[in-house]
């Protein structure tokens, strides 16, 4: 059978399959921020990766505002967690030094 003959064939058009695209993606983008919220960046990175995955296969490009912001998302995360790293570091050096 012909996908377009199919009575279900509207559910798998293109305009479909970019709007769920887009709907995961926004999904993804959420889980990671939950991530993000508990502290969890490098955790985070993989969701919103994901997302601009999505975002891009939706259509979307780089200066689109929910890649963008995935994007910032992405860049901040990585900062944080660089930060939480030298804070750990830190913690056992002061640790080391007290012995």
């Amino acid at each position: 059978m012909v996908i377009g003959t199919h009575p279900f064939s509207p559910i798998f058009s293109h305009r479909n399959f970019c709007k769920w695209h887009f709907q995961v993606a926004h999904i993804l983008l959420n889980v990671g921020s939950v991530f993000a919220r508990n502290g969890e960046y490098e955790r985070a990175l993989v969701p919103w990766r994901h997302a601009i995955d999505m975002y891009k296969s939706a259509g979307l490009q780089d200066d689109h505002p929910k890649v963008k912001c995935a994007l910032g998302n992405i860049e901040i995360a990585r900062n944080l967690a660089t930060i939480a790293k030298h804070k750990e570091v830190e913690k056992t050096v002061r640790r080391l030094e007290d012995y």
